[in-house]
């Protein structure tokens, strides 16, 4: 449940929501042979189907810093009890005077461990307009 409260805080600061993925390449890299659990194309689907979601992008890269510099979210948001500070890819949306926000920040809730690994960045931009269901997608970065 923690996962979709913090995409819809997310969804709730601006137009679009763009939500970046770690491909299964990178999760193994980070978590081990085993990991993933749930397939990249199936971790993706998943959250293109919810209705707050406007975007879905997996990237290959260790940290969505990449991502983030070619999208250039107006807002940076993590799920947890992180601070602003310890936001992986905080400095590349602060350098084009972006914002980094940190929502459902709930200390019972162990936001590392969960099974569907989301990316460390949940991407927020205005530029896109529509909302519309079927203009919904998923692609690689």
């Amino acid at each position: 449940m923690g996962h979709a409260q913090t995409l819809q805080q997310a969804a709730s600061l601006g137009d679009v929501l763009i939500v970046g993925v770690n491909s299964d390449a990178s999760v193994r890299r980070q978590k081990g042979p085993d990991r993933p659990v749930i397939h990249e194309a199936n971790r993706a689907a998943m959250l293109a189907a919810l209705g707050c979601v406007t975007h879905v992008v997996i990237f290959a890269d260790e940290t969505p810093r990449a991502l983030l510099r070619s999208l250039k979210p107006h807002v940076l948001v993590k799920g947890g009890t992180y601070t602003t500070e310890e936001v992986v890819g905080r400095e590349v949306v602060e350098a084009y005077g972006g914002e980094v926000r940190v929502v459902g920040s709930q200390p019972e809730e162990n936001w590392q461990n969960a099974e569907v690994s989301m990316s460390d960045a949940v991407a927020h931009s205005r530029w896109y307009q529509s909302r519309e269901p079927h203009q919904r997608r998923c692609q690689r970065a």
